[in-house]
């Protein structure tokens, strides 16, 4: 999990800011599935562990999960099944004021802004805490078992790996 949070947070420090953005929407349904007695992800599982481990009044995690069908799967910003017509991630540092968590509303149409920064940092803030929580727990102790990982050499089952000399594998 800290090579992912790692890598979110590497990826936003180098403007990189569509990959740390895709990546931070993945770490609700990561987590909401590690912690899940059946291993798997749900919408209402994800919005779950946005609520309990996010504070984004007055977006919630079912914006959220919302917003993150929507750019994930049809590269939209405009939500699915949200309490917004409209999600749009501001990136920082462009001479202007910090813009972060507000919502819009223009004639009958609302819109809800979001630093991209600031949500990745929140987002691996979140995780981290939520994971020193759950470490050494079931079910998180079973699913991670069978979690993707970086490492060298080719990973087997039963524990097993195969080396093939100092080459990363994610797996």
């Amino acid at each position: 999990m800290e090579v992912l949070f790692d890598q979110i947070e590497d990826a936003s420090r180098h403007k990189l800011y569509f990959v740390a953005l895709m990546s931070a929407l993945s770490v609700p349904d990561i987590c909401a599935s590690l912690e899940s007695k059946d291993g798997r992800a749900s919408g209402t599982k994800y919005a779950a562990w946005f609520d309990a481990n996010m504070i984004y009044t007055p977006f919630t995690g079912a914006d959220c999960y919302g917003f993150r069908c929507s750019m994930l799967h049809q590269h939209s910003a405009v939500p699915h099944k949200s309490a917004f017509d409209r999600v749009f991630f501001i990136e920082p540092g462009t001479g202007g004021p910090t813009m972060h968590r507000n919502d819009f509303h223009i004639g009958a149409a609302t819109a809800f802004n979001i630093d991209v920064g600031l949500f990745c940092t929140d987002v691996v803030g979140a995780g981290r805490k939520w994971l020193r929580t759950v470490e050494g727990t079931e079910p998180f102790t079973t699913n991670y078992a069978k979690a993707v990982r970086r490492q060298i050499g080719i990973p087997l089952p039963f524990g097993r790996m195969v080396n093939i000399g100092n080459i990363p594998v994610i797996g």
